[in-house]
């Protein structure tokens, strides 16, 4: 069986971490994800000045990488917490989107 278990290192995460954990046998796969997603226009807009500018591409671009490795830090936790326990057949990733999922 498959078992995918969404994390951001909250309580309720770790909740459903826990949970995934007991329902996973030595047979399982356990997919762990960590999900972002990118508001460009909401950056942009929230940090325009007062003189009209708005933050550049390369800004943005950074602050997507700065999620990404913060998504990437949460999911080797969870990562070194599987192997403490002795639990195999783990995968983690960080799943990134642009916009809004309802418009996509």
């Amino acid at each position: 069986m498959k078992i995918m278990v969404f994390v951001d290192g909250s309580d309720h995460a770790e909740k459903a971490f826990e949970k995934a954990i007991r329902a996973t046998t030595d047979t399982d796969e356990l997919f762990v994800i960590y999900g972002c997603q990118f508001l460009d226009h909401m950056i942009a807009m929230s940090a325009a000045t007062p003189m009209g500018g708005a933050l550049s591409p390369e800004v943005i671009a950074q602050h997507h990488k700065a999620q990404e490795d913060h998504g990437k830090r949460i999911c080797s936790l969870y990562l070194e917490k599987c192997s403490e326990r002795k639990i195999e057949n783990v995968h983690a990733t960080v799943l990134t989107t642009t916009g809004y999922a309802k418009e996509e």
